[in-house]
């Protein structure tokens, strides 16, 4: 038993680990797939002028309607992020500001440990010790 609530407890850190890093990354990612979009698009439009020259025409009908399941499957992931993002956001407003700080450091900017130990005077292991704290208090506001 002792083993299974170690191993649910190690999911559970790696799970948000995982979507802290994904936090961390969401207005990059976002702007990623804001560019594919918008390349998207330009192909879409350039796709509908051959439409419009050529006609009826089965195989540009089949482009466009590719590119347009692409386009709002790329609308929903990025939706997909936000809300995510925005859901992560209101669990970390209620952290203490050390706690908010180290995660800043730590998954928005891609500090190491030893970086983050340094900035915040705190010993490496400490810093390993506030993480997992951080993932408890995240996992019972959630």
């Amino acid at each position: 038993m002792k083993r299974y609530l170690q191993k649910m407890e190690k999911m559970d850190k790696e799970k948000w680990k995982n979507r802290l890093l994904n936090w961390g990354n969401a207005l990059h990612l976002c702007e990623q797939k804001q560019e594919e979009l918008n390349r998207l698009m330009a192909l879409k439009n350039e796709n509908e002028v051959l439409l419009k020259a050529y006609g009826k025409n089965e195989a540009l009908q089949g482009i466009a309607q590719c590119f347009q399941r692409e386009i709002q499957r790329i609308e929903r992931e990025i939706s997909e992020i936000i809300e995510d993002k925005q859901s992560i956001d209101r669990c970390v407003q209620w952290l203490p500001i050390e706690e908010r700080e180290f995660l800043e450091l730590r998954f928005v900017k891609g500090y190491s440990y030893d970086n983050i130990s340094i900035k915040t005077h705190l010993s490496r292991s400490s810093c390993f010790r506030l993480q997992d704290r951080i993932f408890q208090k995240l996992e019972k506001s959630s």
